[in-house]
């Protein structure tokens, strides 16, 4: 019985073998045969053709998909058969066509029921678009190549989603069976997790039409500010102290002529990815967070259980329906500088209840600030 090599740095064969042509097998919704092969976001077990099916989530681990610079993009699954669990010497299916990482990838007329299948997987951080396989759409080869200049292309990462015919996946008649047992992806060029921080990041996209320079406070972190970044300066990037799987806050502000404005931002570092921290629109308005729940005077609740309250300011009502009085209120926008807020009470009959609070914050541009309330007269 002839059985093909298995060297990941050539195009795979096509020798027959158990009644079966190993011709290539596409999983991209570019050049991908519907006889061959399918693309789905499923994970779920579905009657039809017999498949053997990976889905990126099975050994994504850690390593993120996403368009961010480092990250894993697109990757090619290689397909081996096995003729029973106690085979040692598998056969080399073919492998798929280069598959965007958001997507599965499925294997159809290659497949046959109660034969035997693992994967190995490869990782690369250039988009599907970006590769083809040595020999063209149709080779079935798992050595890929740029679209553009036609260099060798090696994949990033590697694994591999069993490693013998005992701990394979069985075919079975019209059903999709998903490979299992992946190992952790193999990292070829570690790099160190990092945050690079864009103008667009936190003043949109044309920057130097919201303010010409912008402050960033890096909060409970360590890491260091950065003071007057131009608007049109490249990213500010952060390596020395980031540590991969943390999470990152930052309050961004900036001086739009005598206005201020500003933003909250967040990042969680990955793994040899720079991360873009999101940012909330900024804005020279901010938001105040107030809650009466265990407020008392002496054993008495400012805010009774059953009750309500409305909240004012400058006699000016900001709240449109009664708020329960374990409520957590969030009230804005309001200008940025010192507020004080009026709470009224209620009870759970509706009826004015004891003298209510006063609430007071230093509301910041772009960002939520928390109220220290007490008995109004208090």
């Amino acid at each position: 019985m002839h059985r093909s090599a298995r060297s990941p740095l050539a195009p795979l064969p096509s020798p027959a073998r158990r009644g079966q042509r190993a011709w290539i097998v596409a999983a991209s919704l570019l050049g991908c045969g519907a006889a061959a092969c399918s693309t789905s976001e499923s994970t779920s077990t579905v009657l039809g053709p017999t498949q053997i099916a990976i889905s990126p989530t099975s050994f994504l681990g850690d390593v993120k998909c996403s368009a961010d610079p480092g990250a894993l993009r697109s990757y090619v699954v290689t397909l081996f058969q096995w003729a029973s669990p106690e085979d040692v010497d598998p056969f080399a299916v073919g492998s798929s066509y280069p598959t965007p990482c958001s997507r599965t990838v499925t294997f159809n007329t290659l497949v046959t029921p109660g034969l035997y299948y693992t994967g190995e997987i490869d990782g690369y951080e250039q988009v599907a678009a970006a590769l083809v396989p040595f020999g063209g759409a149709s080779s079935g080869a798992r050595y890929m190549l740029d679209a553009t200049t036609s260099a060798t292309v090696s994949p990033r990462w590697t694994t591999r989603c069993g490693h013998a015919a005992n701990d394979a996946t069985l075919a079975i008649a019209n059903e999709a069976r998903f490979l299992t047992s992946c190992d952790a992806l193999v990292d070829s060029t570690p790099t160190a997790a990092s945050i690079q921080f864009p103008p667009e990041a936190a003043l949109g996209a044309d920057p130097c039409k919201t303010a010409p320079t912008f402050d960033i406070h890096p909060e409970g972190s360590g890491l260091p500010p950065a003071t007057g970044v131009l608007c049109d300066a490249p990213a500010v990037s952060y390596v020395d102290g980031v540590q991969a799987g943390q999470g990152y806050y930052f309050y961004v502000t900036a001086l739009a002529g005598t206005v201020e404005l500003g933003t909250e931002c967040f990042a969680t570092a990955s793994p040899g990815i720079a991360v873009t921290p999101l940012c909330n629109a900024i804005s020279s308005s901010g938001d105040i967070e107030l809650s009466l729940a265990g407020l008392t005077v002496g054993a008495t609740a400012v805010c009774p259980a059953g009750g309500t309250f409305n909240i004012a300011l400058a006699g000016k009502p900001l709240n449109a329906a009664p708020l329960s009085c374990s409520a957590q209120a969030h009230i804005g926008p309001l200008s940025a500088g010192p507020t004080s807020l009026d709470i009224a009470v209620r009870d759970s009959l509706g009826a004015s209840y004891g003298p209510g609070a006063t609430c007071t914050a230093a509301v910041e541009p772009g960002r939520s600030v928390h109220a220290t309330c007490a008995a109004a007269g208090g």
